[in-house]
């Protein structure tokens, strides 16, 4: 009995492991609408426009990316009706700014972001700056340091 009770502690320890190191991606190799938990728009894209917007969801705007996977658990989001300007990925830069552009390789870690599950909805981590996908009530979507508030969460 002494002996069941470690191995069944360590069965669980390495259950919760995988569950956790798998749990932190939201759709794997999928197509998904970003929608904004604070303001309940969708995060846009016009393929003749370099910046993305969050705008009412029933607009003409494009809205579905399609999040590829990386090795490293990060994540290419990659504007799906993106033709005929060819493949285009969400990326930010260090002056906070957010593009729609020409995916360049899925090792760009401007083109990648970390998708982390909350209470209140995903938290979208650039890779290359560590900071967060961000909108404000005028539907400017920009980076910002992570604050875990609601206009930083995506369902």
């Amino acid at each position: 009995m002494r002996k069941f009770l470690p191995r069944t502690g360590a069965s669980l320890a390495v259950a919760a492991l995988f569950t956790l190191g798998t749990s932190g991606a939201a759709f794997a190799d999928s197509d998904v609408t970003w929608t904004n938990a604070s303001t309940k728009r969708c995060l846009e894209y016009s393929p003749g426009f370099s910046n993305p917007v969050v705008a009412d969801c029933s607009r003409g705007w494009k809205k579905i990316f399609h999040d590829t996977g990386n090795a490293d658990g990060s994540w290419n989001e990659v504007a799906k009706e993106a033709a005929p300007f060819g493949k285009l990925c969400l990326a930010a830069y260090k002056d906070n700014s957010v593009y729609i552009e020409p995916c360049t390789n899925p090792s760009n870690d401007y083109q990648r972001w970390f998708e982390n599950k909350t209470d209140t909805g995903w938290e979208l981590r650039h890779k290359a700056t560590g900071r967060c996908l961000d909108s404000n009530a005028e539907g400017k979507v920009y980076l910002h340091d992570c604050n875990a508030g609601l206009f930083q969460r995506w369902t």
